[in-house]
């Protein structure tokens, strides 16, 4: 046993001497895997078709607001990304949206919901980290889209809404600083129907600018600019493709200037619009395309650096695309599914938001009855691979772990876990040969032993 040991050993050994050869993976290149933390139900007659995140109750972590055809409710944050602790509180018909902002300049963040069978947009008021009153503004028509910014640049956030029979128009209620609304001002978008909003400053012309992602049918994405004084208007329209639903504008190259990106729920296909970066309103004509590798549509889209790495990457309802480092051309990354039962998934909701205290952000998507919250694994050992802690993994950290496994060499580094680098919750030749096949083949990334398996090992 101990000659076949030993030459077992000897062979990896020779084939890692020719890995040498071969360029490394540097730990930045090291892409966040996502682990199921939390589950979070509602009854089976109802869904979760809208979820936000913001510190409702001040206490210096985010707190999730969700929404659907029943009731509201609001999951308060311990601290560690337990959501738990719930409160419901009255819905409406159909909640589609949610938005968080400090409409009455309280220091609270408010509640915003559009309902789109029930005609109407509700302001669920903070009074202190708990709601009780509710405004109700009746539009008689349903409410399809919803946004909420500081249009005006007075400070205070504004509220846009549109409806399914608009008449091609969209309404801005401007806030007054109190919470005070008023009558709203309506604008021509030259569009059926808005599902999404968006909003950035996309000419840099320091002002609010809006795209509108359409559904019923339509194939376009309006981009309406915002002139300051004069208000509203529709600079141009951006052919997508079928059912553009799902917009979000964010600097996806980084260059400055907000780009778009957006889903088609008609086909399992996601886009980016560049910036011109011309200082115009104007993005570029022919969008990169890229299949969405789940083969499931997308009705939503969030943008955030979920790697921590400076560069914007994309959640869907399904995955989340990791985008390289200086993605000057705006291309995808790779994908990383989160969501391991698309069998249930409604895919209605998802988001990006920093719940655990770890400086790196969880995907929290919507499901049949349910929302799931998503961790970035990659945390528990910050440089998973790295076993003599050089900063790259390359050969030289598959030849340290071969030594430790077969000639009583040193532990991994920074702990004995970063060496499980196949979540086994043990460490022997397979995970010599995992971490080789990905040094010199392009395998699978290294996991995370301590998220994964924390049981086995003692994790940093």
């Amino acid at each position: 046993m101990r000659t076949s040991t030993r030459v077992l050993g000897s062979l990896l050994l020779f084939l890692l001497t020719v890995a040498a050869f071969l360029p490394g993976v540097t730990v930045a290149d090291i892409k966040p895997m996502w682990c199921q933390i939390g589950v979070y139900s509602v009854p089976d007659t109802e869904g979760v078709a809208c979820i936000a995140a913001g510190d409702l109750d001040n206490d210096g972590d985010n707190d999730v607001a969700t929404g659907n055809d029943v009731a509201v409710r609001v999951y308060w944050n311990d601290g560690s990304g337990d959501l738990s602790d719930v409160d419901e509180l009255t819905g409406g018909t159909y909640l589609w949206a949610v938005r968080l902002a400090d409409l009455d300049s309280s220091g609270y963040l408010d509640m915003v919901f559009s309902d789109d069978l029930g005609e109407a947009v509700y302001v669920y008021r903070n009074d202190s980290g708990s709601f009780g009153d509710i405004d109700t503004i009746d539009f008689y028509h349903r409410v399809t889209a919803l946004e909420v910014a500081d249009y005006t640049g007075d400070g205070y956030p504004d509220i846009v809404i549109s409806t399914d029979v608009a008449g091609d128009s969209f309404w801005v209620y401007e806030n007054d600083g109190s919470g005070n609304l008023g009558s709203p001002t309506a604008y021509y978008h030259g569009e059926r129907r808005v599902d999404f909003f968006s909003t950035a400053d996309i000419d840099l012309d320091g002002d609010l600018d809006l795209v509108a992602g359409l559904g019923d049918g339509e194939t376009n994405i309006a981009v309406i600019e915002n002139l300051a004084d004069t208000g509203f208007q529709v600079d141009s329209s951006y052919l997508a493709g079928s059912w553009p639903v799902g917009v979000k504008l964010a600097d996806y190259d980084n260059d400055e200037f907000p780009d778009l990106v957006y889903a088609l729920a008609s086909t399992d296909s996601l886009g980016i619009f560049l910036n011109a970066d011309d200082s115009s309103i104007h993005l570029n004509a022919s969008p990169n395309k890229q299949p969405n590798e789940t083969g499931y549509y997308e009705l939503v889209v969030d943008v955030a650096d979920a790697d921590n790495d400076g560069n914007v990457d994309i959640l869907t309802s399904y995955g989340c695309y990791i985008t390289g480092t200086g993605s000057s051309s705006g291309s995808f990354g790779a994908m990383q599914q989160t969501v391991p039962d698309t069998s249930t998934v409604i895919g209605y909701a998802c988001i990006m938001t920093e719940l655990t205290g770890d400086s790196y952000l969880e995907c929290l998507v919507s499901s049949s009855h349910r929302f799931v919250v998503f961790e970035n694994c990659e945390c528990g050992i910050p440089n998973t691979g790295d076993v003599n802690v050089s900063g790259t993994i390359t050969a030289a950290d598959v030849i340290y772990l071969n030594n430790y496994v077969f000639s009583s060499g040193p532990e991994p580094l920074p702990c004995v876990a970063s060496g499980d680098v196949n979540c086994t919750g043990s460490i022997n030749s397979s995970d010599i040969i995992y971490l080789n096949n990905y040094v010199s083949k392009s395998g699978s990334a290294p996991c995370d032993a301590c998220s994964l398996v924390p049981d086995t090992w003692t994790c940093p």
